[in-house]
């Protein structure tokens, strides 16, 4: 359903997505830094980046209309173990959609510029530790942004929530640019998988954990190559 009786114009709620989004994304307007060389360091300064997403969105939200607005409640704690069993249940529909794209990618020759930059990293605790804190604050910023903030604010614009939903997971396509056309697909297509899964109940922290859980997964198999 399409929200109505907002106290601001279409433009204004265009505006503010327009501003979080650069704000809280504008690494990747920016030239690629010398993390290959460091793949501890990029990893730890994914982490650090998108706690910070995490926050600066929970700032705006709250101060914004209420987490309530964006479909959110109010910040708590994962509810053990019924959050991670829904994470687990939404890293399956992640991988089993990734699995697809990668058999279509196989069969047309594309590939994934950014995973074969992460094959060799040592799998040893605290490169494994890294990969999960990085994983983790990725899914819970990611999904903050474009499965409840995003929708929310183009919904405050006038767009029905089902169009609302494609529009925010083909931004989040656009976002992932770094990993070249097969990177943007895949994330298109997965963005579209998880928008289902929030429209058929599941909350933050199931989505941001299996989103997390996926991640890391990916993350342990290319290293490990």
């Amino acid at each position: 359903m399409m929200k109505t009786g907002s106290s601001y114009s279409p433009l204004t709620a265009f505006a503010i997505l327009g501003a979080a989004y650069v704000t809280c994304w504008i690494d990747i307007f920016l030239p690629p830094g010398a993390w290959g060389q460091s793949l501890y360091a990029w990893l730890s300064f994914a982490a650090f980046k998108n706690v910070l997403r995490i926050l600066g969105l929970g700032f705006i939200m709250a101060s914004w209309r209420g987490f309530s607005h964006y479909g959110l409640e109010k910040p708590a704690l994962p509810s053990w173990p019924g959050d991670f069993v829904g994470g687990v249940a939404v890293g399956l529909w992640l991988a089993a959609g990734a699995g697809l794209g990668a058999g279509i990618a196989l069969l047309g020759g594309l590939d994934n510029p950014l995973l074969p930059a992460l094959e060799g990293l040592e799998l040893k605790p605290l490169s494994m530790l890294t990969m999960l804190a990085a994983s983790l604050a990725t899914g819970y910023a990611e999904e903050m942004f474009f499965r409840f903030f995003a929708p929310a604010l183009l919904e405050d614009g006038g767009i029905p929530a089902p169009t609302a939903g494609v529009a925010a997971a083909a931004l989040f396509g656009i976002s992932h640019g770094s990993q070249g056309f097969f990177g943007m697909a895949m994330a298109l297509a997965l963005g579209l998988i998880l928008w289902s899964l929030r429209r058929k109940g599941k909350g933050i922290h199931a989505l941001a954990l299996g989103h997390g859980i996926y991640n890391f997964c990916i993350l342990v198999l290319v290293a490990g190559m």
